[in-house]
């Protein structure tokens, strides 16, 4: 049975405020169960993490509203003489440590202080989520360009020998397409943790292409110290816009500082993946 909304609002004076909350209340559960029924009808991950911000930040609203209303009834039952007596937070105490145990004191009183901090958590999770596909996205697009721009006219042009072609590059091309296989599986939204299960085989293949990086840029550079013909189409590769003005040694060197960074953005995923949840 819905409350009746009250004709006319009482004085400050009235010692029953319950009806002060309760519309505002309602409303703002309205706008919630609004935003609950929007959640499942989310059409990609940026939406539904907007969604999840909205949902959290009510959430937030409503429990300030009900925090602030209880520290209102407090201060006027309580008595002149003991408000007097109460005495402020030492200025030697961190303020920021004062906040905490604040915040601790409230959510253990709140139980609305549960969904935000879990919504918080998805949002962050979902944020981690979306590095994890960008970054991957930027690197496919340094690996194409190391291919298509260097590799490639390398050895169409016949600047080095097979045998040395072996030596600078290794499987280049098979890193690329492990790499395509596990964003196109994280953008069709796909299970992180199945994502990278299944690629888990074909990423060992890092182990050994990043293990033997020094020994490539070093042979690289050896060779350029006789090569002027493969020195200068590197100079002029170098010149294009999509190159970025990067060197082949530092584009060689991209696929060791992308297995580098994998556990610091799974770190980040799982931090933020709450306990109850099976999966990444």
């Amino acid at each position: 049975i819905a409350r009746k909304r009250p004709s006319a609002e009482p004085s400050l004076g009235d010692h029953d405020d319950s009806h002060f909350q309760v519309p505002c209340r309602d409303d703002t559960m309205r706008q919630l169960e609004q935003l609950g029924a929007m959640l499942p009808a989310a059409a990609d991950r940026t939406t539904h993490a907007r969604l999840l911000r909205r949902l959290a930040d009510e959430l937030a609203r409503l429990r300030s509203g009900s925090s602030s209303s209880t520290a209102g009834n407090g201060a006027a039952v309580g008595s002149p003489a003991k408000r007097r007596q109460e005495s402020p937070p030492s200025a030697a105490e961190p303020p920021n440590k004062r906040q905490h145990l604040v915040a601790a004191k409230v959510e253990a009183a709140d139980p609305l202080a549960a969904p935000v901090r879990d919504l918080q958590m998805e949002g962050k999770r979902e944020k981690a989520i979306d590095e994890l596909i960008s970054t991957e996205k930027s690197y496919l697009d340094d690996i194409t360009i190391l291919i298509t721009y260097f590799v490639q006219p390398i050895r169409e042009r016949q600047l080095l020998p097979p045998d040395q072609q072996t030596q600078v590059f290794g499987a280049l091309e098979t890193v690329l397409g492990v790499n395509k296989a596990l964003y196109e599986m994280l953008v069709q939204g796909d299970n992180v943790g199945r994502a990278l299960g299944n690629c888990a085989a074909f990423l060992r293949l890092y182990s050994t292409f990043c293990s033997s990086q020094d020994q490539r840029i070093e042979t690289l550079n050896k060779i350029l110290s006789k090569n002027t013909a493969l020195k200068l189409f590197l100079e002029q590769t170098h010149k294009l816009p999509v190159v970025r003005k990067l060197d082949l040694q530092t584009y060689l060197s991209k696929p060791a500082l992308r297995l580098c960074k994998y556990p610091l953005l799974i770190r980040e995923i799982l931090k933020n993946t709450q306990a109850r949840t099976e999966t990444l």
